[in-house]
């Protein structure tokens, strides 16, 4: 079985190169500098025809039927970890599909790839968690807001990969995801990276939909944090005007030692926010 469930992942990636390939040769050396080609809707058409494919490596089964006829959970988990190990891209949807058949046991289950530190220690292993958690946060899931959000905050710079993803299956998840990360930075005494990449989350998810405990926190976290530039850029894209006078203010009082890069995004932030930091000369 074990060759079977190598071929699916190996003419799964065969048909995707195979379609960037084709994409890439049809277009035009400017199509490809402006990123303009087709490949993504030539690549999508591949991937459903490998789908309905039989294939005489799956005992003339396409990859759709041959996946429909696993009903065991134990060996569904077993291919999820080689396809997260050998797939160039996202997993076959079919198996996807089968995966959500089996509800809470693959959540609980996927859960524990991601906090487990045997598996996150093994470097094999490495795509394991986070293609576990992306799937999580693409199912949008809000009864894992939680479970991952204790997971990021235990983390470590170690687990890069793992803790990006996180933030994204929060982002995936949504407003649903806000009031549980307001919570996990106010609770945090240590502005480190992982919170910049919550703050990062609030305002991809809140832009759209402004709240006054978001602007707050992000407001808070300009005052609170070393990396001025980064929360000024944060607090551009949240668009909120409320946040010039702060932007303003800490450009007036610091203006003697601010350094060049923080300055210029600081007023960039300013107009991108309405306002206009002209009468103030960098020094």
């Amino acid at each position: 079985m074990s060759d079977k469930f190598e071929y699916l992942f190996e003419s799964y990636n065969s048909a995707i190169e195979s379609a960037y390939n084709s994409s890439f040769e049809k277009s035009t050396t400017e199509e490809l500098l402006r990123g303009t080609t087709e490949a993504h809707e030539e690549v999508e058409e591949a991937i459903i025809k490998w789908e309905e494919t039989p294939f005489l490596e799956l005992d003339n089964q396409s990859p759709r039927e041959f996946l429909s006829k696993i009903n065991d959970f134990e060996v569904t988990i077993d291919l999820f970890k080689l396809g997260a190990k050998m797939c160039d891209i996202d997993l076959p949807k079919p198996l996807i599909e089968k995966l959500a058949s089996f509800g809470d046991a693959t959540v609980e289950r996927f859960l524990e790839f991601a906090s487990n530190n045997e598996v996150l220690s093994k470097s094999e292993d490495e795509f394991v968690p986070v293609i576990a958690v992306k799937i999580l946060g693409e199912w949008k899931l809000e009864k894992v807001i939680v479970p991952i959000l204790k997971i990021l905050l235990k983390s470590t710079d170690q687990y890069e990969l793992l803790n990006e993803e996180i933030i994204e299956a929060l982002v995936e998840i949504g407003n649903p995801s806000v009031e549980h990360i307001l919570k996990a930075i106010e609770a945090s005494e240590d502005k480190n990276y992982l919170n910049e990449g919550l703050i990062g989350a609030l305002v991809r998810i809140g832009k759209e939909n402004k709240s006054d405990q978001v602007f707050k926190c992000l407001k808070d976290a300009f005052s609170n944090t070393k990396n001025k530039m980064l929360l000024a850029m944060y607090l551009g894209d949240y668009g909120d005007g409320r946040a010039i006078p702060a932007l303003r203010g800490y450009v007036t009082k610091n203006i003697g030692t601010i350094d060049k890069d923080t300055f210029y995004q600081i007023k960039v932030a300013i107009k991108r926010l309405g306002g206009s930091i002209e009468d103030i000369e960098f020094k």
